[in-house]
């Protein structure tokens, strides 16, 4: 059991659990004999125009987002990562999922990946952004499942397309103010 750290946007706060309860899909397997290195992160899907946020890295394309800090919220997370990698503000609105990903980094080794999904929008650039290998693109909505680096996150753009697009209602309808 470890301590809540999702935030009022999972719907919990402040009480013990365990992460398995909201892991909606997980990917790769855990090894036996291995002690992995949990890594939590929380990202953010923000779509306008049928267009999706990603950041490029010298890896590939990414959500907006990244690993928490000591004591910090997925929500905190999401503001945070976000105004470093893009230089612009988040609005969250709801919550997405979660999946986890089971990995061997070359660097970390035994690595599992638990991320948290957020569904929002980016404001204007309010500064330049502080990692300056990250640079904020706009990808059809369409194509992310198939242009996202991590598998965790195609299955979420998969997640996010099945749940906000529908016959007749446009994903700004359907999110609200967006």
């Amino acid at each position: 059991m470890i301590s809540d750290r999702t935030g009022a946007g999972a719907g919990l706060s402040g009480r013990e659990l365990d992460l398995t309860d909201f892991v909606q899909k997980s990917f790769g397997e855990r090894q036996r004999g291995l002690r992995y290195l949990d890594r939590e992160g929380a990202y953010l899907f923000a779509v306008e125009d049928g267009c999706l946020a990603v950041v490029r890295t010298p890896k590939g394309l990414f959500l907006p987002g990244g690993g928490l800090e000591q004591g910090e919220t997925c929500e905190e997370a999401v503001r945070r990562e976000c105004l470093e990698e893009t230089g612009r503000l988040a609005a969250i609105k709801g919550y997405l999922g979660t999946a986890e990903q089971y990995l061997l980094h070359e660097a970390l080794g035994p690595l599992r990946l638990l991320q948290h999904y957020y569904v929002g929008n980016l404001g204007e650039r309010i500064r330049a952004p502080v990692e300056q290998d990250h640079t904020l693109l706009w990808i059809s909505l369409e194509n992310a499942a198939e242009s996202l680096y991590v598998a965790a996150q195609r299955w979420a753009a998969e997640q996010y397309g099945k749940r906000y697009s529908a016959e007749g209602t446009s994903r700004k309808q359907k999110l609200g103010e967006f």
